[in-house]
C-alpha cells in the first residue's frame, strides 16, 4: 500500500489548499495530488442539471479514485447521480462511504458492500490479544460505548396513535407562542 503523505501528495479544494488548476499542472510534472469537493457544490454546475456555470474543470479530469462520503444523502438524486456520471470515467475506482446505507444496498451486490459495525469493532478489540499476543491491539484506545433501548409506547402511552405507532409529531408539539402543550410532563409547561 502507497503511504499518503504531504510530502507526496497535493491538496486543494475550492477555500484551502492548492487551486484546482495548480493541481493539474503538477500532475502533468507526475505530481500527486487530493483535492476536496463537496456534494451539494457539484450538484450546483449547470453541466449536472444545476442552476451555476462552476465546477466544469472538475468534470473534465480523468480521476483515479473518488470516495463519496455520506452517499446516502447525495448520490441519490437526480443531480447526484449526474454528478457521479460527469466524474467517473472508464478508469475511475469509486468507493461511497454510509453510516446509514439502507437505500443504497439495492445499487450493489453482497460481495460489494463492506460492512464495519460497533459489535464488529469490540470483538475485534478483544480478540486482538488471543489472535496476535505480540502486536500493539490498534483497537485499544476505542472506547467501550454502552447503548440503552427505550420503548417509547409505554412509556409514553398517551402519545400513541391508533396504529400503535409512538408520534414524535404530537410528543413535541408546541402552543404557537413557542410553549410546550400540556401534557410535555412539566417540561416548559
Amino acid at each position: 500500500m502507497q503511504k499518503c503523505d504531504s510530502k507526496e501528495y497535493h491538496y486543494g479544494s475550492k477555500n484551502n489548499g492548492e487551486l484546482f488548476g495548480k493541481l493539474e499542472q503538477l500532475a502533468c510534472k507526475g505530481e500527486k495530488y487530493v483535492y476536496f469537493a463537496s456534494m451539494q457544490d457539484l450538484r450546483g454546475s449547470e453541466q449536472v442539471g444545476g442552476k451555476f456555470d462552476k465546477n466544469n474543470e472538475l468534470f473534465k479530469a480523468n480521476w483515479d479514485f473518488v470516495i463519496v462520503d455520506e452517499a446516502h444523502e447525495g448520490t441519490k438524486t437526480e443531480l447526484g447521480q449526474n454528478v457521479l456520471k460527469e466524474l467517473v470515467k472508464p478508469t475511475t475506482k469509486v468507493l461511497q462511504l454510509s453510516g446509514t446505507p439502507f437505500n443504497l444496498f439495492d445499487d450493489y451486490s453482497e460481495d460489494e458492500i463492506f460492512t464495519w459495525d460497533y459489535v464488529m469493532e469490540q470483538k475485534a478489540k478483544q480478540a486482538w490479544a488471543v489472535d496476535n499476543p505480540y502486536e500493539p491491539n490498534p483497537y485499544a484506545s476505542l472506547p467501550a460505548i454502552n447503548i440503552y433501548t427505550y420503548d417509547l409506547g409505554n412509556l409514553m402511552s398517551e402519545y400513541i396513535e391508533d396504529e400503535k405507532a409512538f408520534n414524535f409529531r404530537e410528543f413535541f408539539r408546541t402552543k404557537d407562542d413557542g410553549s410546550w402543550c400540556k401534557g410535555c410532563k412539566g417540561v416548559k409547561c
